[in-house]
This record gives C-alpha cells, sequence and structure tokens, in this order.
C-alpha cells in the first residue's frame, strides 16, 4: 500500500456498463477542487498554497477508453497519440505464437518438447512455473505469464525449433522488452530498446507481411517517448495492480457489499499506518508495535545502491559497501564461524580490491556470522546450504575472471553457486566497517554456446570455490537467474537464464 490512495471500489456488475462516469464523478469532482488549489498550514510553518494535478493514467486500453475517453482496442484508429489504422488486436507476443502456430512453425510435437524443457528450468519460486501443456494454455495466458515466457523461458525453449531468421527477430523482441523491465532506466537503454523494436517490427513486416502490425506492437513505437515523460515503466505498469487484485479476491468476507467490507480493511490499514506519526503521543509506540504487520513496507535502494552491482569499483562511494539498509535476516537463523588463516588472506585481498588501499593482517576480523538465507532489496537470497532455498542459489554477477581471478571491472557477468553468506567485518581508516558477503563458486565460460542466443549462456559445471573472487559483497549481485543442466556429448554444461530484476516482490 506504499504510495497508494484507495479512491473507490467499483462492485462486480452483471453487465457491463457504457460508461464510469457515475462512478467516476466524485473523484473528478475533487480532482477540479485539487486543480484549482487549496491552502494548508502546516505544524509551526507558514501557510501554503498547494495545487494538485492528474498527470497520467495508467491502465489497460479497455480501461483507457472508460477512463479518459480514448479508442477501445478494438477500434480501428485505436493509438491516442496517432492515426494509424489496425485489423487486429492481439497482444504481441501472443500474436506471434498464433502465427507460428498457424503456419506451421511450431507444430504439435514441438509444443511437447517446449513442455519438457520448461519443465527443465529451475527458477526461483516467487518467479511462477508456465503450464507445462503450453499448447492448450498459451491463449489463456495472463499478462504476468507472458512477461515470465517472453523474458526468462522462451528463447530456452525456442533454441532449435523455429528457423534461424524468425528465432532472431524474436530474440531481439526479447531483448528490447528485458532492456525496459528494469526498476532504473538510462537513457542509452531506451535508445536501444527504441531501435530492436523498430527492427522487430521491419523484419516482422519482412516474415509475415504489413497485415501482420496490431496495436500493441505499434505502441512499441511510442514507448520512448512515454519513458522521457514518466520514467522507469516500473513507475506506471500495470502488473502490480493487476496482482492486487488476487489479493482483493482473497480477503475474507461474507460475501454481500464485498466493496464496503474490503474499503473498511482499506481504511484500517490507513489508520494504522498513522500510527507511525507523533500526533499519537506516548501511545504511538504501543501502536506501531501492534500494528507492524500493516504497516511495515519495502525498503527502497538508493540510486547509489541501484547502480552498485554494474558501476566500476574505482567509480563507486566506498559507504556503499557497508550500506545494510536493505538487508533483513532471522536473527535466530545463524551460526559464529571462525576464519582459517586462508580465509583472511583471501577477504584481506577482496577488501583491498574493494576500497584500493591496503590492509594489514590484524584489520580483518577472525570470527564472522553465517547465514544460510538472506533478504536483500525486499528479494530472498538462498544458498546450499539452505535445504528450503536451492532453487535461489544461483545469482549472475561481475566479479571474477575466467582464471577466478578477482577483477570486477573487466570480468564477464557470469553465475555462480552460492554455499552461504557471512556477516563480516574490517577495519578501514581506524573504524570498523561490517559487510555483508555471498561466499560463491564461480562457473567457468564454456568455449561452444550449444546454439543458444542471448541473453542465454552456457557454462561449464565444474566450479571454483577458491581465493579472493570467492567472496563478493551483496551490494555487487547483479541479479538472480534460472538454471538448467545439459549434457552434450560426454560433457555436461550449465545453462543459464538471467532473471530480470525488481524493486518489489
Amino acid at each position: 500500500m506504499e504510495n497508494i490512495m484507495l479512491i473507490g471500489i467499483i462492485p462486480s456488475l452483471k453487465k457491463e456498463p457504457g460508461s464510469l462516469d457515475y462512478f467516476l464523478q466524485p473523484i473528478i469532482n475533487e480532482l477540479i477542487l485539487l486543480s484549482r488549489g487549496f491552502q494548508i498550514s502546516p505544524a509551526k510553518k507558514d501557510p501554503v498554497f498547494v495545487k494538485v494535478l492528474l498527470l497520467c493514467a495508467s491502465s489497460d486500453i479497455p480501461a483507457a477508453r472508460k477512463l479518459a475517453g480514448f479508442m477501445g482496442h478494438a477500434a480501428i484508429k485505436g493509438c491516442s497519440l496517432c492515426t494509424i489504422s489496425f485489423q487486429d488486436n492481439s497482444g504481441t507476443a501472443k500474436r506471434f505464437f498464433v502465427h507460428w502456430v498457424e503456419n506451421e512453425l511450431l507444430t504439435k510435437a514441438d509444443f511437447e518438447l517446449i513442455g519438457g524443457r520448461i519443465s527443465e528450468l529451475n527458477v526461483p519460486a516467487d518467479i511462477g512455473r508456465l503450464p507445462t501443456n503450453i499448447a492448450t494454455n498459451y491463449s489463456q495466458f495472463t499478462a504476468d505469464e507472458w512477461k515470465n515466457l517472453v523474458l526468462l523461458y522462451s528463447l530456452f525453449f525456442l533454441q532449435g525449433l523455429l528457423p534461424e531468421r524468425h528465432l532472431q527477430m524474436w530474440q531481439k523482441f526479447v531483448l528490447a522488452c528485458r532492456e525496459l523491465c528494469q526498476p532504473t532506466m538510462r537513457k542509452i537503454r531506451l535508445v536501444i530498446a527504441d531501435r530492436l523494436f523498430l527492427q522487430v517490427s521491419r523484419i516482422a513486416e519482412e516474415l509475415y507481411g504489413p497485415s501482420f502490425l496490431t496495436p500493441n506492437r505499434h505502441i512499441h513505437g511510442h514507448l520512448k517517448e512515454t519513458i522521457e515523460c514518466y520514467g522507469s515503466i516500473y513507475g506506471f505498469w500495470a502488473f502490480s495492480f493487476e496482482r492486487f487484485n488476487g489479493f482483493l479476491a482473497d480477503f475474507p468476507t461474507n460475501k454481500p457489499s464485498v466493496e464496503i467490507q474490503i474499503m473498511r480493511k482499506f481504511q484500517k490499514i490507513g489508520f494504522a499506518t498513522e500510527m507511525k506519526h507523533k500526533e499519537f503521543g506516548e501511545f504511538s509506540d504501543f501502536f506501531t508495535e501492534f500494528c507492524r504487520e500493516k504497516i511495515d513496507s519495502p525498503k527502497i535502494p538508493t540510486p547509489k545502491l541501484q547502480v552498485a552491482s554494474e558501476k566500476p569499483i574505482n567509480r563507486q562511494d566506498p559507504l556503499v559497501w557497508t550500506d545494510l539498509s536493505l538487508l533483513q535476516v532471522k536473527q535466530e537463523a545463524y551460526t559464529l564461524v571462525t576464519m582459517s588463516q586462508k580465509e583472511r588472506y583471501d577477504l584481506k585481498e577482496m577488501y583491498e580490491c574493494l576500497y584500493e588501499t591496503s590492509f594489514p593482517g590484524d584489520a580483518i576480523a577472525r570470527v564472522a556470522i553465517k547465514y544460510t538465507t538472506v533478504y536483500w532489496n525486499n528479494e530472498l537470497y538462498g544458498s546450499v546450504s539452505s535445504s528450503r532455498c536451492k532453487n535461489y542459489k544461483m545469482l549472475m554477477a561481475k566479479w571474477a575472471e575466467d582464471d577466478f581471478k578477482l577483477d570486477p571491472d573487466f570480468g564477464d557477468i557470469r553465475p555462480g553457486k552460492v554455499s552461504h553468506y557471512l556477516m563480516h567485518s574490517t577495519e578501514v581508516n581506524g573504524c570498523i566497517k561490517v559487510h555483508l558477503l555471498a561466499v560463491v563458486e564461480w562457473f567457468k565460460k564454456k568455449n561452444a554456446d550449444l546454439g543458444y542466443l542471448h541473453p542465454i549462456t552456457v557454462w561449464q559445471k565444474r566450479v571454483q570455490n577458491d581465493g579472493p573472487a570467492s567472496y563478493i559483497p551483496i551490494q555487487r549481485i547483479l541479479g538472480k537467474c534460472a538454471w538448467t543442466i545439459k549434457k552434450h556429448g560426454v560433457q555436461y554444461s550449465i545453462v543459464v537464464s538471467p532473471l530480470p530484476r525488481h524493486v518489489f516482490s
């Protein structure tokens, strides 16, 4: 509920109304008053005159038609930004799959193979697994399932099934989507995504004809200007609201007047949130502790933490490595471990690389706190030592070379398997600094790619678990990944698909 004001719940109706004006009129009246401005008087400060303007309405196309008077998704001229005409209104990914099936680029036998490949891939539980019988289910996929299919699964299970030209076009679409599905957006990423979408449209028109253009694929051409206006799509896409519909459905009610009961629950949450404020005087601490479950909200990373996993070490603020504001651990679930002389020497080299200065041997703590799982930036990270979270044990980071020497600025982004996590301290410039380190076994790059396209990568199954590169600060982890083990000849390889980064789970 962070940064969300619930202003209305529309009850389920037997028949879709022609207009939502009746429901929206009270909201519209208040927005008009807010736009004219009003005066507020902060405590112990001069009065302030405030105007509130509605800048953006985030919704799907049918809702935009009801809310803002735009053309519907079935309109011939369905774009609100230009006058182009359409003949088909399917979503982009779904349209591709339907076309491939109709033209027998994907057969029933291919879908059986796809189902087997989906079941092979090990993914964290919070991602969600696709139905293996995709041939009969893909037409009913939710938006979130299509997102996972495109970003995570598709290039893995389509390898070797589509003709090369078609698969390369799909790869460009996947890469464009991955560039945009980031919590923070760089201008260069936006330009790359825009050009990739343009290339996809041109290749699709060449392969399938001009009639293949759909409203959603046309809107890709307007994404660049939309993101330039409103920022990263994490700020205005509708996935979180669609997911929240599921939470609303799970609220226990007595069936009649459901919308009233749900609104009462929101009012309770809002009241609990107000307990944070000092106006409640001596009872504030009591209410805060009593309502903690309802008012706790995810921590938001600072800009420095957001780029710590990618920015060169020599351009980082050293304070970022001891910023543990995004960390959550179970205080009772830990063990104390004593570091060996070899481990302390490796840690010394790692810290010298991190801070670009030398450390005396006695500055490295001999004892550390060991965890098997941690929550960082609202995401669960597991390890080999945690039996319940083994699907969370794989991560991606730019930290080690192929010879497993520490090279955080010029090494490849490679997968690693987490053994455990250490809360370790060292003395930096006369002050004790606490770090959270992942102890990682890194995989070595394989010479052959086995036919997989970027961002799918192939690595040797053998790992290296020794040396300074085995210790990586949690801030340097780029993200998690899905993985599977494949046999090629007599050798086994590990195939990795990186997971898109996100802010809120």
